[in-house]
């Protein structure tokens, strides 16, 4: 009985350090939110090559909820490194206790979240197509993808306003 316990044991603990989509713990961002500060310390997985731009080991909050409509609270962090372009932004999805999966890492201007009917948000960001003619913008549309667990761009469209 006490080795079927243990086991069992052994089991529950192995599968615990997997996330969904087969990702184990050693391949997970481990984030620390400072409470107060609205600043978040990461730290990259062991496996990973993964740079931070300029120094951005400890990043900007922007939004704490969940965007990926799986009931936990994720982490949209502001990395800087902004430009005419917008900002570098890493959105990182929350897989178990302060472990997260990167699942968008880009630049973003002016960026809007639209929550859909299944409370999945859309990332939107728009830029003028010509300096100071905010008339004729390039928006970008970024959705989530639930079988490789990022966010990928699904339309680049230029929009004109009469």
């Amino acid at each position: 009985m006490k080795i079927i316990l243990c086991l069992i044991l052994i089991s529950g603990m192995t599968s615990a350090q997997q996330s969904s989509k087969g990702q184990n713990k050693d391949s997970l961002f481990k984030l620390n939110i400072i409470k107060g500060k609205n600043n978040v310390v990461i730290t990259p997985p062991r496996s990973s090559d993964f740079t931070f731009p300029e120094d951005a080991s400890k990043a900007d909050l922007i939004k704490h909820l969940d965007f990926n409509a799986d009931g936990k609270k994720d982490v949209l962090i502001n990395f800087g490194a902004c430009g005419t372009g917008g900002c570098m932004l890493g959105l990182f999805l929350n897989k178990s206790n302060k472990l997260y999966s990167l699942a968008f890492f880009d630049y973003l201007k002016n960026p809007e979240f639209i929550k859909s009917k299944s409370g999945q948000i859309t990332i939107k960001s728009s830029q003028e197509v010509e300096a100071y003619n905010p008339s004729k913008l390039e928006v970008s549309i970024y959705k989530y993808d639930s079988k490789t667990s990022i966010y990928k761009l699904v339309s680049k469209k230029i929009e004109v306003d009469n």
